[in-house]
């Protein structure tokens, strides 16, 4: 029996005459795809929430006073925009 996050699922399968054991686990991975349980369980583990309204505000909030600070910086002469453009060889 395989257990996922709450979900549970009997997966049974027996070896006919004559039968390799590779073709037996073939069987048995196509019933697990066909289940589609694995699938679900890894797509859950790598999933990310979405910020609140609070937080996505709150990081508004922040980049705009960065970029206040950074412009009156800019103003007072303390750094220079050193970004360069095109292509570097």
């Amino acid at each position: 029996m395989l257990e996922f996050a709450n979900m549970s699922l009997n997966v049974s399968i027996k070896k006919n005459q004559n039968e390799s054991p590779s073709s037996v686990l073939k069987r048995f991975t196509k019933k697990m795809q066909e289940w589609g349980g694995l699938n679900k369980s890894r797509s859950k583990r790598y999933a990310t929430r979405s910020l609140s309204y609070y937080k996505t505000k709150k990081e508004a909030l922040k980049k705009i006073k960065n970029n206040e600070a950074r412009l009156a910086d800019i103003k007072m002469g303390k750094y220079f925009n050193t970004a360069t453009t095109g292509k570097k060889k």
